[in-house]
């Protein structure tokens, strides 16, 4: 990876089984989420099912750690946090950030504030009618996929 040699680590972690690739020519056991600790920089994770994976793009050196911690964050408890997932509505003037479509192709695409870009039948969806946020809701609560299962 990235032409550098590399170890293969295996584990299974709250529900899945968990492929990582990590690179001892860098001296840093560290990685993204809580897959850390290996001896080397991981490089890359990904689960048995490809549902997520992790690519290392990029090595830059920050000033401070601040940069990345949110002026708005909120302490809160495992339990709390659960409760706020589970809580979860998808809000069309919250969440997308913006949207094309392309009628002669039939598609509609919707980027949300995450970056994440998903794209519709537009024909189907206009058989909703006045329910299309509903619709477009509800298929998005179909790709509920946590990175923890348990």
């Amino acid at each position: 990876m990235n032409d550098m040699n590399c170890q293969k680590a295996i584990a299974d972690y709250k529900g899945r089984k968990w492929e990582a690739w990590f690179s001892k020519e860098v001296p840093v056991n560290d990685g993204p989420y809580k897959f850390s600790g290996l001896p080397g920089l991981v490089m890359m994770v990904k689960d048995s099912e490809n549902n997520h994976t992790f690519d290392l793009i990029q090595i830059k050196k920050i000033n401070s750690l601040t940069t990345f911690i949110p002026k708005n964050n909120k302490l809160m408890t495992s339990e709390e946090y659960k409760k706020l997932l589970k809580g979860y509505s998808f809000s069309p003037g919250e969440d997308i950030a913006g949207m094309s479509v392309d009628s002669r192709a039939g598609k509609m695409e919707i980027q949300l504030k995450d970056d994440y870009i998903i794209q519709f039948d537009y024909n189907e969806l206009k058989k909703s009618g006045a329910n299309m946020d509903a619709v477009i809701a509800e298929r998005l609560s179909l790709t509920n996929n946590p990175i923890e299962k348990e």
